[in-house]
């Protein structure tokens, strides 16, 4: 429902763009990149009131994602319009569940590892009005608008490396149910576990593009993001569906070469940084509500692209 509201909000936005006749034409770009990206993620929720204030720990790390984009941009008077969808598939991953008696990651009783795969969906549209600061060319551009990203995950071979039942019953003075089983250490089977994360809202921020001559420039971002983070989350060998949400922020910095070969046909390639991050929050699960200190998103990629001038 939510990728045909978005999908609905581009049509509205790009109709200008093919509405042209012989008189007036719209300016219109059509970009398509392929990349590479390495994510990692991590949320943490605390032990409660008297206890530790992170007793579980999960860590998906070395996402390895092939990603496919297609951007377009468009102006509409003073105004560029723009929009970008983007799929990835995650290839490979490596997710880690630690668990603690003790404050600050002391007492760690229990710790799993998986493999992690799964597919990312991005969607940003946004606005922007362009200005001219030097005869050279050199192009600013404030921008403001709307994002959605989402990760989700697949979680498959777990292997338990510790399991200490005697450390762990120090929590309630008996052994707790985190562990798949007390004492075990090894591969375990039937692990198919999920986590769908979701980190959306407005975002500002300015590109500037600088001619590096007649055929090539850089073009250079920076987005800041308001963002609600939200996760649904499945632990299939406890038949345990749980929530997470919160509130954060986040920071989105890219920089790409362009390079014209001809004039209507140019080439892109962009490295590019996301790094986004919650407040405290709250976990929901059928036992009641637990205390979420904070979720944690990072992705480095890298594209390669072309960019078509209509």
């Amino acid at each position: 429902m939510r990728l045909t509201f978005f999908l609905l909000l581009a049509g509205f936005v790009m109709p200008p763009v093919f509405a042209q006749d012989d008189e007036q034409q719209t300016p219109f770009t059509l970009g398509v990149d392929v990349g590479y990206r390495q994510d990692r993620g991590q949320w943490t929720i605390s032990g409660g009131e008297g206890g530790p204030n992170i007793i579980s720990d999960l860590e998906w790390d070395e996402l390895e994602i092939f990603e496919l984009r297609v951007r377009g941009e468009t102006q509409l008077g003073p105004v560029n319009v723009e929009a970008s969808f983007a799929y990835g598939e995650m290839v490979s991953g490596q997710n880690r569940d630690s668990d603690y008696v003790f404050d600050n990651r002391q007492g760690e009783f229990s710790r799993s590892t998986a493999d992690t795969e799964g597919d990312t969906f991005d969607f940003q549209i946004g606005i922007g009005l362009p200005f001219i600061v030097s005869e050279t060319g050199f192009t600013l551009t404030p921008l403001i608008g709307y994002s959605l990203f989402t990760q989700n995950h697949t979680d498959t071979n777990g292997f338990q490396e510790l399991d200490d039942p005697g450390l762990e019953s120090l929590l309630d003075g008996v052994p707790s149910d985190l562990g798949p089983e007390d004492g075990f250490i090894g591969p375990f089977d039937g692990l198919n576990s999920t986590y769908d994360a979701e980190w959306s809202g407005p975002y500002v921020g300015v590109s500037a593009i600088l001619p590096l001559g007649e055929r090539s420039r850089l073009v250079g971002r920076y987005q800041l993001h308001l963002v609600d983070y939200s996760a649904d989350l499945y632990w299939n060998l406890r038949d345990l569906p749980f929530e997470n949400d919160a509130d954060g922020w986040g920071h989105q910095l890219s920089i790409a070469y362009e390079y014209s070969i001809r004039e209507d046909l140019h080439l892109s390639f962009e490295g590019a940084y996301t790094s986004f991050e919650t407040d405290e929050g709250i976990q929901t699960d059928p036992g009641g509500d637990i205390e979420l200190n904070g979720a944690e998103w990072e992705s480095l990629a890298v594209r390669f692209g072309v960019l078509i001038l209509f």
